[in-house]
């Protein structure tokens, strides 16, 4: 029998919502490295945030979703150099 256990999800908002507001890289680079984040999936059309845009441009790929559309992300581990 498979047991269930509850997914607490507020803390993982915490990270993407400090994520989605840093203001450098190597801001998201630390937020990343505390939190064990690897990659980020990218919106597409959200370029707003200069990091995330950074690290796309220096580590990003796209992949295709479940419904076909093209899915973007940001390789933050290989960007930030995290081991």
């Amino acid at each position: 029998m498979l047991s269930v256990v509850p997914f607490n999800v507020a803390p993982r908002e915490e990270v993407a919502d400090a994520i989605s507001e840093a203001t450098s890289t190597p801001e998201l680079c630390r937020i990343a490295r505390a939190n064990g984040i690897d990659f980020i999936e990218v919106p597409e059309g959200d370029e707003s945030n200069v990091a995330l845009r950074e690290l796309l441009e220096k580590r990003g790929f796209s992949a295709v979703g479940d419904a076909g559309q093209l899915v973007r992300f940001a390789d933050v581990k290989g960007a930030c150099g995290i081991p």
